[in-house]
């Protein structure tokens, strides 16, 4: 199928979307621009259509459908703010899964190599001879205070 089908279909399908009035406070995947220094809803699709087409032809769609043309390209999670002068304003959800998603691989990595580190032959003859595992093995990490470093109470 052609690139002018396929967005001419995702049209079709989004129409209803597309002309629904927002609601305040609800998640909304697609495309933001800044303005005066906020970032506003540029444009959106459905999760359905979402789900169904391939991301190069949501982006694509997207990116012309746009009331803007940014040169940022890609597809953001956004939580929808109407202001009282009537902006579509977001907060980039994205951006903080991916911080929560870095966190958490690299706490995994760490959990995992202390495991292989306790699962050495010395690692298990110290843990035989004293009942506990040499210093700096002796406490697995927790999730607990993973994103501590992001408190802005100090």
């Amino acid at each position: 199928m052609s690139p002018e089908n396929i967005f001419e279909e995702i049209y079709n399908v989004e129409t209803n979307f597309f002309e629904t009035d927002k609601e305040n406070s609800n998640y909304y995947l697609g495309m933001n621009f800044i303005l005066d220094y906020e970032l506003l809803l540029d444009s959106s699709v459905s999760t359905n259509t979402f789900l169904k087409y391939n991301i190069k032809d949501i982006l694509n769609y997207l990116y012309y459908s746009s009331i803007n043309y940014s040169l940022k390209y890609n597809i953001d999670i956004m939580k929808l703010y109407i202001t009282s002068n009537g902006y579509y304003t977001v907060s980039v959800k994205t951006y903080w899964l991916r911080l929560v998603q870095r966190h958490i691989k690299k706490f995994y990595n760490e959990k995992i190599k202390l495991i292989m580190r306790r699962g050495h032959i010395n690692s298990q003859k110290h843990f035989e001879i004293y009942g506990k595992y040499p210093y700096g093995m002796r406490v697995l990490p927790t999730l607990y205070g993973l994103l501590s470093c992001y408190n802005n109470k100090k």
